[in-house]
């Protein structure tokens, strides 16, 4: 169904100086009354109120080429999901089975990529685990926490630092707050060793290369403190 012809408004000069017809319509779906070029408008299914809608019910059956899905996919690419959107694809595999041959699929993609840079995928975003990780240090990250590193112990630091974030450069409010040992000891459990961090800040510190900087960055604000 098309937009219904009220009456015409004449014409008009675009920006770039050419002359087009324009016309009053009435939409059929919400009782608006729009303004469009006389030839849009009759062609036109809406005024726009369904316009996902009516793309979505005529595209239904057809089947996209490479060509296309790869040009949708460049497109969509790096902009996040709505809220809505979430919903509907998740609404759109609920109860269904993945298949063998989707499951081998997957594997056959993720096959490779913790292979470190022999992978061609390597420094394109790929996780590289283990020793050929730029940032391994020996497995000193598996190390398992002294007894002493506790709840009671981190609750202390908290308040201590009042609940944030001990990074002076910190602009971001967040609810996660990690207990950071600073000269990266987990044995070394003293007040002066010990600092609150957001997740971000928390999160740089992780660099192989930039530890020295973070140990005696922190190490500073620590001593002004206790002073």
């Amino acid at each position: 169904m098309a937009l219904i012809l009220i009456k015409k408004l004449g014409t008009r000069i675009n920006k770039n100086g050419k002359k087009h017809s324009y016309a009053l319509f009435l939409c059929t779906f919400c009782n608006e009354e729009v303004e469009k070029r006389l030839d849009h408008g009759k062609v036109c299914q809406s005024c726009g109120c369904k316009k996902g809608e009516l793309t979505s019910i005529s595209n239904t059956g057809k089947k996209r080429t490479d060509e296309q899905r790869q040009k949708i996919s460049e497109l969509k690419k790096g902009k996040p999901l709505s809220e809505k959107n979430r919903k509907g694809i998740s609404e759109a595999h609920k109860g269904k089975k993945q298949t063998e041959e989707y499951k081998q699929k997957m594997r056959d993609i993720m096959k490779g990529r913790n292979s470190g840079k022999d992978n061609p995928n390597y420094g394109n975003g790929d996780k590289v685990k283990g020793n050929k990780n730029p940032n391994w240090t020996n497995g000193s990250s598996f190390e398992p926490y002294s007894p002493e590193f506790n709840k009671d112990k981190k609750q202390q630091i908290l308040e201590r630092d009042n609940y944030e974030c001990q990074n002076p450069n910190c602009k971001k409010l967040h609810d996660k707050l990690h207990i950071h040992h600073i000269d990266y000891d987990k044995k070394n459990n003293g007040l002066d060793n010990l600092i609150t961090l957001c997740h971000s800040c928390h999160a740089k510190t992780i660099s192989k290369k930039n530890r020295n900087y973070w140990t005696s960055f922190y190490l500073r604000i620590i001593k002004n403190k206790c002073l």
